[in-house]
């Protein structure tokens, strides 16, 4: 299958359901399970650097890719603000794009984040 290559602020192509894609972008945000629940990590990436305190528009939420890792609590470097080239295959889950277990490379590291766990 072709791989889609994008830079971090270009806009990202059209994905596929089992297209195999590699994206760098900007994790806006991260989650972990509620206790009880099973575990799984999931970063929100969006293909341009978010302005401080900027939500992401309803329109523009087609252009973020979800990436879950399962079985983990936490991924070592996968916080808000880094920056991520990641790869695998396409998945739609609630109407979203989703990566599971994505193969990734942070190129930029967020912020410290000593103060906080995300």
């Amino acid at each position: 299958m072709p791989t889609s290559q994008r830079q971090a602020g270009a806009e990202w192509p059209q994905r596929v359901t089992g297209q195999h894609i590699q994206l760098t972008g900007w994790i806006t945000a991260t989650t972990r399970p509620a206790p009880g629940h099973s575990a799984s990590f999931e970063a929100v990436v969006v293909p341009e650097r978010p302005s401080p305190g900027q939500r992401l528009e309803s329109s523009k939420a087609g252009e973020l890719v979800v990436l879950i890792w399962l079985g983990q609590h936490r991924v070592a470097g996968i916080h808000p603000g880094a920056i991520l080239r990641f790869s695998g295959p396409v998945s739609r889950r609630e109407g979203r794009d989703v990566i599971f277990n994505p193969r990734y490379e942070v190129i930029e590291a967020a912020p410290d984040r000593s103060d906080k766990d995300s």
